[in-house]
């Protein structure tokens, strides 16, 4: 089984600046690739939001259609992703979807999966970072929550996994990262 990566900090913030949000598309994709980072979505999850999911105010994301079909409630934390959010509610397509297609016939339906993959490909090759998939943005943040000391057993909640083992295996920690965990620095 292939190793999945993950980004490291300063690799989240090139990935995240090639995305033009002076357009409609890139400000969908990084809000997208926001969530995914910052609430630990699975892409699934993302793209099956409806507008009612996501309370911005709250910076709240209620997820109903997960996997496993249990309901949670993730956070994100970040003021830039709410302001993207909030300009994408405003230019988005009429759509049942939150994340829909911007253009041709299709215009308004859900984003695919496959259609993100390849665009996360894109902007990782146009970023100078590792090849990654959209589930990589879910590993980069259970492993960057973890090191900066968040419990495991919160962050299974947040990812909404039912074993703790599932959980463990989305955390990319290395003994320098346990040195600090157990020494405390």
């Amino acid at each position: 089984m292939a190793k999945v990566k993950y980004l490291e900090p300063e690799e989240v913030e090139r990935l995240l600046s090639v995305m033009n949000t002076k357009s409609m598309i890139g400000i969908r994709n990084r809000c997208i690739a926001g969530l995914m980072l910052e609430a630990g979505l699975r892409i699934s999850e993302a793209l099956n939001l409806k507008q009612r999911d996501i309370n911005i105010k709250d910076r709240r994301v209620e997820v109903l259609r997960g996997k496993g079909g249990a309901p949670r409630t993730v956070y994100w934390r970040s003021q830039t992703l709410s302001d993207l959010l909030e300009r994408w509610k405003l230019v988005r397509p009429e759509s049942d979807f939150l994340f829909c297609t911007i253009r041709g016939q299709g215009q308004g339906g859900p984003v695919s999966a496959r259609s993100f993959e390849k665009t996360i490909k894109h902007y990782a090759r146009k970023a100078n970072v590792p090849d990654i998939t959209p589930h990589s943005l879910r590993h980069t943040f259970a492993t960057l929550h973890l090191r900066s000391g968040t419990n495991l057993r919160v962050l299974q909640e947040a990812l909404g996994h039912k074993n703790l083992n599932t959980t463990a295996i989305y955390t990319h920690v290395g003994t320098p990262d346990l040195q600090k965990a157990l020494r405390g620095y």
